[in-house]
């Protein structure tokens, strides 16, 4: 743990970054990323719900349906306070992954007002913060862009066992051998003509025809989410030993 302890270098950047010196919140408008071209394609109604927490501790939430009127929020000035964008669209139910970002790291001075700047890489980080900072974990103690590099090594970090990683920063003895992929399962289906995609940002789209077979390699166990772009989605249920393939919406 002792390499991912950062304890005298997030009040600096604080300091450094936000134009607010004083108070403990910080007001900021917030930046989310374009969408994935498959989610444009998909989602013509797609807005989202900022997530972050106040100077209290307590989570706040803001929808936005407008990304070009950057939102504006009060959030707290701890180091590495997590804001996340949930990405909200028809029946998607959640399954979409969010954007995310660091305060301060992740901001932009404006001169007059200060942006954050969330993106769909810092989205896996900035839940890890969320777990470690509902659980008190004071979130400035970690070497946030160590971390991130850790995670980033992986192409789809949503992969990755995000909980055991809290766990072991919580616990004092998190190293980057702890970076474990969750278990998976390869996953084949006939789910019809189209384009289609998975809830993860970093998923891949596939043209099939009708009657084609589609192989998804390292499916996580648990739920998940098989979008069409044209409308629809297959819900599947990943187990040890087999898929339960839900009716398609």
């Amino acid at each position: 743990m002792a390499k991912l302890l950062s304890p005298a270098l997030a009040p600096l950047v604080l300091i450094l970054c936000s134009c607010q010196r004083f108070g403990p919140q910080a007001e900021l408008q917030v930046v989310i990323p374009e969408p994935p071209d498959s989610w444009a394609r998909a989602f013509a109604d797609l807005s989202y719900n900022v997530t972050f927490p106040d100077c209290t501790g307590a989570w706040q939430t803001v929808a936005v349906a407008d990304v070009s009127q950057l939102p504006v929020i009060s959030c707290s000035k701890a180091g590495n306070t997590p804001i996340l964008a949930y990405p909200v669209a028809g029946h998607s139910e959640g399954f979409l992954r969010p954007a995310g970002a660091l305060y301060p790291a992740d901001c932009v001075d404006q001169g007059d007002q200060v942006r954050l700047v969330l993106s769909w890489k810092t989205g896996c980080l900035a839940l890890i913060f969320m777990h470690l900072a509902e659980r008190g974990f004071d979130t400035s103690l970690v070497n946030a862009p160590r971390l991130a590099s850790y995670v980033g090594k992986h192409a789809d970090p949503w992969g990755l066992d995000l909980d055991a990683i809290a766990e072991k920063l919580i616990h004092g003895d998190f190293s980057a051998y702890d970076i474990d992929l969750l278990p998976s399962r390869d996953v084949t289906l006939k789910p019809g003509a189209g384009e289609w995609f998975l809830e993860s940002p970093f998923s891949p789209s596939h043209r099939l025809g009708d009657g084609e077979l589609l192989t998804l390699p390292g499916l996580t166990l648990g739920m998940h989410a098989l979008f069409r772009a044209e409308g629809g989605m297959i819900r599947l249920s990943v187990g040890e030993g087999e898929t339960v393939i839900g009716q398609q919406d």
